[in-house]
């Protein structure tokens, strides 16, 4: 298994650290790395503008939806050739037939509920930005998109991560299809760690076995620690976050929405805990 394409979609302006982040990746695993900006949508449907405004007034609301959208998309591309710049990062355009490149720049006009499914398909990671804590965003609905669309990892960073390589990792084991996903998935990167822990929670006396686990990832050549956990009063999310500071972890590896992306969006869950919470890297498949 092997990481040759990474995909960091994003809205707004980009954000370093996530740009950081997907850049090392794409190093070190000799990657190519698409930049996926999602524009503005251009305008409201014409029956919206039409029922709100008069008519005279709809193209000219359009136009100006327009320049700012394409202000907006200005301002992201120069931000990002700043940090490509000073990253020593070269670029080519997607259609630019002259050589591959280390990375690409991608605006699309479409919304990203549509369209980032379909683009994150062909790449066997997506590297994502974390909202900053208390104000959900953008940011955490491409996040959430994304692995519920596409079918493919998502690494979630976030805010102000900082990370020359991910030199220890925890991974959360729950003998569900997603944890065992998301597991696979890593692989490419757990194979750089120096330190991994296996990690189960013991939820009245039922914890999965992990000694099938850690033989797995030892033919994989990964030397993995075995650990059980109990809850003692806190979440599942918190003892995992617990777990992964007491480890001093640069990642954790779980599944998401292994309950019921239903469900967890009710009653919260391990997923919806770690969203909020985390501090350090998480790598989730669905």
């Amino acid at each position: 298994m092997s990481i040759r394409r990474i995909l960091s979609p994003f809205a707004g302006q980009p954000r370093e650290d996530m740009l950081d982040v997907a850049a090392s990746l794409a190093r070190r695993q000799g990657a190519d790395l698409e930049c996926l900006y999602f524009c503005r949508p251009a305008r409201p449907p014409d029956r919206f503008l039409g029922e709100i405004y008069a008519p005279g007034w709809t193209e000219d609301l359009a136009e100006t939806m327009d320049k700012e959208a394409r202000a907006s998309a200005d301002r992201a591309r120069q931000r990002f050739e700043q940090w490509r710049e000073n990253d020593r990062i070269w670029c080519r355009h997607k259609h630019d037939p002259v050589q591959p490149a280390a990375m690409i720049w991608t605006e699309c006009r479409e919304p990203y509920a549509d369209a980032i499914g379909r683009a994150a398909r062909t790449a066997d990671l997506i590297v994502a930005a974390k909202a900053e804590r208390g104000r959900p965003s953008v940011a955490d609905r491409i996040f959430e998109t994304a692995l519920l669309t596409s079918g493919r990892p998502v690494l979630l960073v976030p805010g102000r991560t900082v990370l020359n390589r991910c030199a220890s990792a925890v991974i959360a084991w729950n003998d569900s299809p997603q944890a065992a996903r998301a597991m696979a998935a890593a692989l490419p990167l757990l194979k750089e760690c120096w330190k991994v822990v296996l990690l189960a929670i013991d939820e009245e006396s039922d914890a999965p076995q992990l000694e099938p686990v850690r033989s797995y990832l030892a033919s994989h050549g990964i030397e993995a620690k075995t650990e059980i956990r109990k809850p003692s009063g806190l979440s599942i999310g918190g003892t995992l976050m617990m777990a992964t500071d007491d480890a001093r972890a640069d990642l954790l590896v779980m599944g998401a929405y292994s309950h019921g992306r239903m469900r967890e969006r009710i009653f919260g869950g391990a997923t919806r805990d770690v969203m909020r919470e985390g501090r350090t890297l998480v790598l989730w498949s669905s």
